[in-house]
């Protein structure tokens, strides 16, 4: 029997496991969900590749679980294949590798927002194959020549959902068979797993994964249309983070960059603002495009370099960084390439694509290629009609040959590994023969015979052109002048484009032509009036006139004199006195006046220096009287005046015109003025004209800049010279070539007129400190400064 004691002392024991067993469970549930949250991603530990029969090449990327069928597309110049993986971290220690096996060179990863991109380099592009074996990715490439069967371009830079095959594992375990590629490799004998002996790593092989269907050689799995954030139209990707995970800034800021390559080849960049009134300044300097968003902050995961150069599209990275209180975007491009930007609503988009080459003109004389299978021959003195009969008896050439009676003599020559083809020219050329093609004939003939018989077929043509039938055609011309195109059509000449039995004549009302002609010509002038009648590319040119001006003026005088009256009552005393403009009253009704009178008796007032402050406006003046009344009387006054002045005149004529047409915009006045004449003769009224004048002949080259014709005029009114006014005038006259969009100033006027002036009483100026009463100082400085400033925009559309 147990005792008591012991039976309590194993309860308290097994109470303290049972709440430790609790408590492990409970830390277990609440763990979990982190687990699992931080198991949500996957990681790309590895890649390797193997060599297969037939110079085929298989890379094998290697996961730290299992993987979902990737998203993949091709592109075809240059040549690569793109894989995707979305909630994919990278694992890898070097992200590049060399591989230098087949078309395929090398290997590289990259990670951008939780999705890791493999990028395979290739040679060319040829058929490849996409295989998911639980928490593997086996891509096998075929070898050259396979290419024929790629698909066409447009096909392969549209993002597909390949078709992913797994290798199904056999019963006996002892290897598995693709169907696509037709090689077998060895499994190990333990299902759960198989390895690579090419790179030595074990990989298992679930028996039935889950999702896929189950065929006798491969298990297929279908891949969504559509990965969330991924656009189909492009090939590039936009995976957009939660909006309670960003720390969003306050003010204006950056809230998304996204990168994507349109069908064209073009890279597109799309920004997105949070405030569509962000002024966003871009400028291109040298290789590289250059956006300035002022005032703007940027968030953490924004401030980094993308990687875009396996896009295939002419921009390599696009690095965004703060700068200040601003953020700047610098593109990277490549090549020879061309941009605009343009924003809608609070999307700021830029593209960026190749520059179109511009045809050149001259005329190249084109060497034929050689493409026939390599044939070898030795003969010494053979018929050249036998030696053609053998070259066209051979298995591969599909063409019947007529020798002339005049292919005669005999030939020895050795020809080693040459085409098909060249060889025939070589045999020709040396016993001057030459060949002509009737659909798959060949008819051999010495030269001579040929050419005569081509000039006997062209004075056939011709006489049948000239006996040929007129038809009458109806033209309607859109965009050009009818009477223009007649003129061209009219030329006469050795290469007319109207034959002498031919006519043009035009309908002004309806803009259309009516030609006369022959039924081959007709279709040679519309021809050439549909090259010409297109749509005149017009141009925005937006001026902007400047006129500052400063102004200062200082000036420094005085004024004194004296009065006497006898008769201004009884006693004594001294006043003080003034006012501005130098009036100084009395009690008694006396007093100083500035015109010279005295107020009380009418007596004139005595100055002895009178030298006032002379300036524009009315000056400062302190009036001072000093005398003992009933007796003279003695005034001073002190006057002085300073102004400043600054002003700007702003002009901003624009005008929209047609490439290479002038346009002019006329804004001002017209003065009269009376012409006098001779004696007798009656006054004429004239005009003379003060106005702002922009007049501009645009010419747009063929890479988009715009090389103008200018002259700016702005004229005001100045000064009257006896009753005629006369004409300030600015102009400038200049040519200039600039890109689409840029300022330019076209010059500038700078004037200053300085001026010192001192008016004083001789001698008594020169006394030391009383001098300056016999001294009046005025200085002026002035400036004026005109700068042109013009900017021409070609308008899109047009």
């Amino acid at each position: 029997m147990i005792p008591l004691f012991v039976l309590k002392r194993l309860r308290s024991v097994f109470q303290i496991m049972a709440t430790g067993f609790l408590l492990l469970m409970g830390s277990h549930l609440f763990l979990m969900p982190n687990a699992v949250a931080l198991d949500t991603f996957n990681r790309l530990n590895k890649i390797g590749f193997s060599t297969m029969p037939g110079n085929r090449v298989q890379i094998q990327l290697n996961f730290a679980h299992s993987v979902q069928p990737p998203q993949s597309f091709s592109t075809d110049n240059p040549a690569r294949i793109v894989l995707d993986f979305p909630d994919t971290k990278l694992g890898l220690k070097k992200k590049s590798q060399t591989i230098g096996i087949g078309v395929v060179q090398s290997t590289r990863a990259v990670e951008a927002r939780d999705r890791t991109r493999v990028v395979l380099k290739m040679v060319t592009m040829v058929p490849y194959d996409i295989q998911v074996a639980s928490h593997r990715v086996l891509v096998t490439v075929e070898n050259m020549a396979s290419k024929s069967t790629m698909p066409s371009t447009r096909d392969s830079l549209i993002p597909r959902s390949p078709t992913i095959s797994t290798p199904s594992v056999s019963s006996s375990h002892s290897g598995y068979e693709d169907s696509s590629t037709g090689w077998t490799s060895p499994v190990s004998s333990t299902p759960s797993g198989y390895e690579d002996s090419s790179t030595g790593w074990t990989s298992p092989v679930s028996s039935t994964p889950s999702g896929y269907e189950e065929s006798p050689t491969r298990w297929t799995s279908p891949v969504p249309s559509s990965h969330s954030g991924y656009e189909e139209s492009y090939t590039g990707w936009t995976s957009p983070t939660p909006v309670s995970s960003r720390p969003v800034p306050r003010g204006p800021h950056i809230q998304d960059i996204d990168f994507q390559r349109t069908s064209d080849g073009t890279g597109r960049i799309a920004i997105t603002l949070s405030d569509s009134a962000i002024v966003v300044d871009m400028s291109p300097k040298g290789q590289n495009i250059v956006l300035e968003f002022s005032d703007t902050a940027l968030p953490k995961k924004l401030d980094r370099r993308l990687d875009v150069l396996d896009f295939a599209t002419p921009i390599s990275f696009i690095d965004t960084f703060p700068r200040g209180s601003n953020v700047r975007m610098k593109i990277t491009a490549k090549g020879n390439f061309e941009h605009h930007a343009y924003q809608k609503d609070n999307l700021y988009v830029i593209e960026v694509k190749e520059k179109v080459k511009v045809k050149q003109d001259k005329i190249k004389i084109e060497e034929r290629k050689y493409e026939g299978q390599l044939v070898s021959f030795n003969f010494q003195d053979v018929e050249v009609r036998a030696v053609l009969s053998l070259l066209f008896d051979l298995p591969w050439v599909n063409m019947n040959m007529i020798a002339s009676q005049d292919v005669s003599g005999s030939i020895t020559l050795r020809l080693k590994n040459l085409p098909w083809d060249q060889a025939l020219d070589i045999i020709l050329e040396a016993k001057g023969l030459g060949m002509r093609k009737i659909g798959n004939v060949v008819m051999i003939d010495l030269k001579k015979n040929l050419d005569e018989r081509k000039q006997r077929e062209l004075s056939a043509q011709k006489k049948i052109k000239e006996l040929e039938p007129l038809h009458t055609e109806f033209i309607k011309v859109n965009y050009a002048k009818a009477n223009d195109l007649a003129n061209l059509l009219h030329t006469r000449g050795q290469h007319s484009f109207v034959s002498q039995r031919g006519n043009v004549s035009t309908d002004e009302r309806t803009n259309t032509l009516i030609i006369q002609e022959t039924a081959s010509k007709i279709s040679e002038i519309r021809n050439l009036i549909n090259s010409l009648d297109t749509p005149i590319r017009q141009v925005l040119i937006e001026s902007r006139l400047v006129i500052a001006n400063s102004n200062f003026s200082k000036g420094l005088g005085v004024k004194f004199g004296y009065s006497a009256n006898e008769d201004l009552g009884e006693g004594n005393g001294v006043v003080f006195g003034g006012k501005v403009g130098g009036d100084t009253l009395f009690s008694g009704g006396t007093g100083f006046t500035s015109d010279n009178t005295l107020t009380g008796e009418g007596q004139g007032e005595n100055f002895i220096v009178s030298l006032p402050a002379i300036v524009d406006g009315t000056p400062a003046a302190l009036g001072l009287a000093i005398g003992k009344i009933g007796s003279y009387l003695l005034q001073l006054e002190l006057s002085a005046m300073q102004s400043e002045g600054n002003g700007e005149i702003v002009s901003s004529p624009r005008v929209i015109t047609g490439n290479q047409q002038e346009a002019i915009i006329t804004q001002g006045t017209e003065i009269p003025y009376v012409q006098l004449a001779g004696v007798g003769a009656v006054a004429e009224v004239q005009f003379k004209q003060a106005v702002l004048e922009l007049k501009v002949t645009p010419q747009i080259t063929p890479d988009d800049r715009i090389n103008m014709e200018l002259s700016i005029k702005k004229d005001s009114v100045g000064a009257r010279i006896n009753g005629i006014v006369s004409i300030d005038k600015r102009e400038v006259k200049t040519n200039v070539l600039v890109d689409n969009g840029e300022t330019v100033v076209l010059g500038g006027v700078y004037e200053r007129s300085s001026s010192n002036n001192i008016t004083r009483v001789p001698f008594l100026s020169d006394l030391p400190l009383i001098g300056n009463l016999f001294k009046r100082r005025s200085s002026r400085d002035d400036k004026s400064e005109l700068l042109i400033f013009v900017t021409p925009r070609i308008l899109k559309g047009t």
